[in-house]
């Protein structure tokens, strides 16, 4: 089973908030500073925020850290990341396979 090895350059996931909602949540998503890509009904919206754990590009709490961290990108409704992620072929999405949508 792959592992992160931070092969993505900088602990992308642990870089970036993700998430999916509705085209009113994407709006109000855009006007903070959210990235949004569309697929279908769906908007996926991508912010920049560094956790708080990580530092020297290391995370602090690896060993006790959450379980969504644990299982990504299993373990949330919708998961991107970068083509050079050793884990993009169980992501559901590939960041640059997506568009970006100005709503």
């Amino acid at each position: 089973m792959s592992s992160c090895n931070n092969e993505c350059g900088n602990n992308w996931c642990c870089r970036h908030i993700l998430g999916s909602t509705d085209k009113a949540g994407a709006k109000l998503l855009q006007m903070r500073n959210f990235k949004v890509y569309r697929d279908g009904d769906r908007y996926l919206c991508i912010g920049t925020k560094k956790c708080r754990h990580l530092k020297d590009g290391k995370c602090k709490i690896y060993m006790d850290r959450p379980d969504v961290c644990k299982g990504f990108p299993n373990s949330s409704d919708v998961s991107i990341v970068p083509k050079a992620c050793p884990l993009k072929d169980r992501a559901t999405y590939v960041l640059e396979d997506l568009e970006e949508v100005k709503l």
